[in-house]
């Protein structure tokens, strides 16, 4: 049997007709006090998805830790190709029953009623935003607010990037999957560009007051200790003639990258969260990102860089909001990635307390049931005026 889902219809409030009209005073917040973030570099979420081992980790973990926003990145879906007017509609697939099963997976499996993707036209990059338990943002963008972008204007050309904005909580989700640095010049200049634009917009953003929550696989590891288990090894690589000394190292781990990152954190006002709880620097415990294993019939220690880690995925918070900060943890560890579910990167989880119910209305008592609806991906490029689509969804 299949059902129809008004992508418009989210939250819609449903009309109990036997609740008791006793009046009721409640204290309401839009955003729960308390979110759980989770940033993870999938490595391609479809072939996460479509194991079905690591798709019932996934789920679990999600469950287990009541995660209120998962926000991948490497989500390495394939847009829709063209259409008559020339556009790429980038929150959509182009691979019918890759998307069906992303998405019911995502919504039946794992709970989440509000996706968010941003992908590129081919099977790389590409991210998502996926919540439950969380209102409707005021709005959503593709790209970083201000910035050309070419094609249909609204999305990162690769898929890189999601904002959502809860204006009404002076709160912004920010996921980026910031691009490796390379080791060409013409990379080195396309990472700067993306540096620039981030660090103009989280300027902006600290100027006008504005909470902004920045997450995902940023692509640099900000300290020495932040790599191992030998960081001049990592420094040692990419020895090119005439390469500018900070931009000599592993692609994470140049100067270059350290020296914006640090600018970056200074213009937009925000910590390192992670960091912020775990003062003791110990890469075995701190990395995000593990390096393969030689492949069989070679043993493990084949692999160039089995045995190795860099932390570089986080969750950055605004420094005012430094004792809001409760638990950060790094749910992967070792060089078997135990916890990685599947992936080359673990799962970072942050709860952090955003907001202070604050609001009273009135509600009759037994009317404040809701209606949680699933769609297959936003459509939205501004949810303020959302498209009247309808999906239908196989029970």
């Amino acid at each position: 049997m299949k059902r129809n889902v008004l992508l418009t219809d989210f939250f819609k409030k449903v009309e109990n007709p036997k609740a008791t009209k006793i009046p009721k005073v409640t204290v309401v917040s839009r955003v729960p006090e308390t979110i759980r973030l989770m940033a993870w570099n999938a490595d391609s979420l479809l072939n996460r998805i479509k194991n079905k081992e690591t798709a019932k980790e996934i789920a679990k973990v999600v469950k287990d830790h009541d995660v209120n926003v998962l926000c991948v990145c490497e989500v390495r879906m394939a847009c829709e190709s063209c259409s008559s007017t020339g556009a790429i509609d980038r929150v959509n697939s182009n691979q019918g029953a890759e998307r069906d099963l992303v998405v019911n997976f995502l919504t039946r499996q794992c709970g989440f009623d509000q996706l968010y993707f941003s992908l590129r036209n081919i099977k790389q990059a590409g991210v998502g935003m996926f919540m439950r338990k969380m209102p409707k943002p005021d709005r959503v963008h593709f790209k970083i607010p201000g910035t050309e972008v070419g094609g249909d204007g609204f999305h990162h050309p690769e898929g890189r990037i999601i904002l959502a904005d809860f204006a009404s909580e002076n709160l912004q989700l920010l996921l980026t999957y910031v691009p490796n640095n390379g080791w060409t010049e013409d990379s080195f200049a396309k990472r700067r560009r993306f540096d620039c634009e981030v660090k103009s917009f989280l300027a902006n953003a600290k100027s006008q007051g504005e909470r902004i929550i920045w997450l995902g696989d940023l692509n640099v590891a900000a300290s020495w200790n932040d790599v191992g288990p030998n960081p001049a090894w990592f420094r040692r690589q990419k020895q090119s003639p005439g390469l500018c000394d900070d931009d000599v190292g592993q692609p994470g781990f140049t100067q270059a990258e350290q020296n914006r990152f640090a600018e970056l954190l200074e213009a937009g006002g925000l910590i390192d969260s992670y960091r912020q709880c775990h003062h003791e620097e110990d890469w075995e415990k701190d990395a995000t990102w593990r390096g393969a294993p030689g492949k069989p019939p070679n043993p493990p220690e084949f692999g160039r860089f089995y045995g190795k880690g860099m932390r570089i995925d986080y969750v950055l918070v605004p420094e005012s909001m430094k004792d809001d900060i409760l638990s950060v943890e790094n749910l992967g560890i070792g060089k078997e990635r135990k916890g990685f579910m599947g992936s080359d990167h673990a799962p970072l989880l942050a709860a952090i307390k955003v907001s202070q119910p604050a609001v009273l209305s009135e509600d009759p008592v037994g009317d404040t049931s809701h209606c949680e609806l699933a769609s297959r991906g936003s459509m939205e490029r501004d949810v303020e005026t959302p498209p009247s689509e309808v999906v239908e969804l196989d029970d």
